[in-house]
């Protein structure tokens, strides 16, 4: 028995398929739009024009070494977007070895949120959360600082948390194991 929101979220994220989404034929078509709208736009940073160019994906998520991203047909992939990255990480990751599958649950929801949030019409590929996630109140639902947008907040992305309650319970149980250890 899952004891805790925590536990119940990890296997949550370990079940979710992280290969693809349903695209419905209009989002299918909004998405190969942009990724031939993509090299040069407003939203897109020039590293990334080569990768859409040569994989036909639309980035959603971008990481140091990584980026995640969408074809149309609703494939959610991974690839390495430096060049300067000869192995390095798992030993695996380099620039020619193309697109591969998502590694993680929190990988693919944090790439499918981000998404959202870049493109409001894929808001209908984010998977529906558990009834114990709420909006982060310190980033309200960004995912980022409020106070310097370019860091990640403190919900490591999400914009979401673990609801108030298993917060404060929790905090509950830790005071009353240290006082129980105090010696006075």
């Amino acid at each position: 028995m899952l004891n805790n929101n925590w536990q119940k979220f990890e296997v949550w994220l370990s079940n979710l398929n992280t290969d693809r989404v349903d695209l419905s034929p209009k989002l299918s078509a909004f998405v190969a739009e942009r990724i031939a709208q993509y090299p040069g736009s407003a939203e897109n940073t020039q590293y990334l024009d080569p990768y859409v160019e040569k994989f036909g994906i639309l980035p959603m998520l971008t990481d140091w070494t990584d980026a995640i991203g969408i074809l149309p047909d609703g494939a959610v992939r991974m690839f390495c977007t430096d060049s300067s990255w000869s192995g390095g990480y798992e030993g695996l990751r380099k620039l020619d070895e193309g697109q591969r599958k998502v590694d993680s649950g929190w990988n693919f929801l944090l790439a499918v949120l981000e998404g959202a949030r870049k493109y409001p019409l894929l808001g209908s590929i984010v998977p529906a959360l558990p009834d114990y996630m709420e909006t982060c109140t310190v980033c309200l639902g960004s995912g980022r600082r409020l106070d310097e947008p370019v860091h990640l907040c403190d919900c490591r992305g999400l914009g979401l948390i673990i609801q108030r309650e298993e917060r404060v319970s929790l905090v509950h149980r830790m005071g009353k194991r240290w006082r129980n250890s105090w010696p006075w």
